[in-house]
């Protein structure tokens, strides 16, 4: 026979177990599972960018190919391959020659800029055509980005660089090779891998072409400068521009830093210098991303921690701890409650389900729905969806 003490110790694991199991199945009942599923990918996705308007996505793959997808129609618009179809009859290749690692989009959402671990940075439009190829940094690109002016993408990567690619504004110029046929062209006028023979065009703008003896297809020729800023001292893995003029731009690197620059001019009106910087852990700092506004900065780490940086001097406001996977996928948006809106920071960190922090409040929030595998990146749609890239290699658009 049970004492009274035993009793009631017996009825507090009896209610406090009921308690689980209830919460339990309301949370199961509550999260409901992705709305749509895209497939199509043959590798794990890499990144995710969604158009200004929210209509198109764009993934990055390690099956070395970009798809674009139509977001209404639930549809692959286009698919980017990185094998020319017909090689032996003289066609270029229309795709990266390896895994790819980012994507972005114009701010005019015409134009999608990819990069790889094939050491270069391609355009495409809206329909997958291939536009440009860039060339000029010597390892492997882990991220780029588009300013929102959009005459100027950012790429960085393993060889510690962060590369600034100014375009000639929005409809680029045509560049004539002086002589044989252009296999793809390069924007740089800065120092190449001797190794690539890259040919200077007779043009004052320094445009390099790579030439060939084999007669094949040119992409367009167009023009481009660009610059490189040094300051890291680890491989680059992420980089965004500030969201709002794009003369400030942030990157994070494999010894733990994150960067604040001031992003120059070609002209020299104005220089490329480092605002600030910040060591914030003994990892891999692998995402990051700006709030809307400018006035914050989100980064998740390979230690399966996220900061949130005030920005310009990088001071840390708060940290959170995700358990035990990496922080893949960093974003702030703005979501609404009992019509009043909350400033949220959402984070995919090894789950099936995103992390989302009041930032007022620091509370977590629970999401609405959740993946049917777990999340390796995601972009937003809109203020209270995502799309998703699974570890299953398909896309889900989930509401969070």
């Amino acid at each position: 026979r049970c004492t009274g003490s035993q009793q009631t110790m017996l009825r507090e694991v009896l209610v406090d177990w009921v308690w689980r199991v209830m919460n339990d199945y309301y949370t199961r009942f509550k999260i409901g599972y992705a709305s749509s599923t895209l497939s199509g990918h043959k590798g794990t996705i890499r990144k995710i960018a969604t158009s200004p308007d929210g209509k198109l996505a764009a993934s990055a793959s390690g099956d070395h190919t970009l798809r674009i997808w139509n977001i209404q129609q639930r549809t692959c618009q286009a698919e980017c391959g990185s094998v020319p179809k017909k090689f032996s009859e003289g066609e270029s290749g229309n795709g990266h020659g390896h895994v790819v690692t980012c994507v972005s989009f114009s701010p005019c959402g015409r134009r999608i800029a990819s990069a790889s671990f094939d050491k270069t940075i391609r355009i495409w439009d809206t329909q997958g055509k291939p536009i440009a190829v860039l060339h000029g940094h010597t390892q492997v690109i882990h991220c780029c980005d588009w300013s929102p002016s959009g005459n100027q993408i950012m790429s960085a990567g393993a060889d510690f660089d962060v590369r600034v690619w100014e375009l000639q504004g929005d409809t680029w110029e045509t560049v004539q090779p002086p002589d044989g046929s252009c296999v793809e062209f390069a924007f740089s006028v800065g120092v190449l891998d001797g190794v690539d023979n890259h040919t200077e065009a007779d043009d004052i703008d320094k445009v390099f072409v790579r030439m060939t003896k084999r007669t094949r297809k040119a992409l367009l020729h167009l023009k481009c400068r660009s610059r490189v800023i040094k300051g890291h001292s680890g491989s680059v893995i992420s980089c965004a521009f500030e969201p709002i003029t794009g003369e400030r731009a942030i990157s994070t690197s494999h010894d733990g830093e994150l960067k604040l620059w001031k992003i120059g001019r070609n002209d020299g009106t104005v220089a490329d210098e480092m605002v600030s910087s910040s060591k914030l852990i003994a990892a891999p700092v692998i995402s990051c991303a700006w709030k809307h506004d400018s006035s914050m900065i989100a980064a998740g780490t390979e230690a399966a921690v996220c900061f949130l940086l005030q920005a310009p001097d990088l001071g840390i406001l708060w940290r959170v701890d995700v358990g035990t996977a990496y922080v893949t996928e960093v974003a702030f948006t703005t979501l609404v409650e009992d019509e009043e809106k909350e400033e949220c920071l959402i984070a995919a960190a090894g789950g099936s389900t995103p992390h989302c922090w009041k930032l007022q409040s620091k509370a977590k929030r629970t999401a609405r729905s959740k993946c049917c595998s777990k999340m390796v990146c995601f972009a937003r749609i809109d203020c209270e969806t995502i799309i998703c890239g699974c570890i299953n290699n398909s896309l889900q658009i989930l509401t969070i």
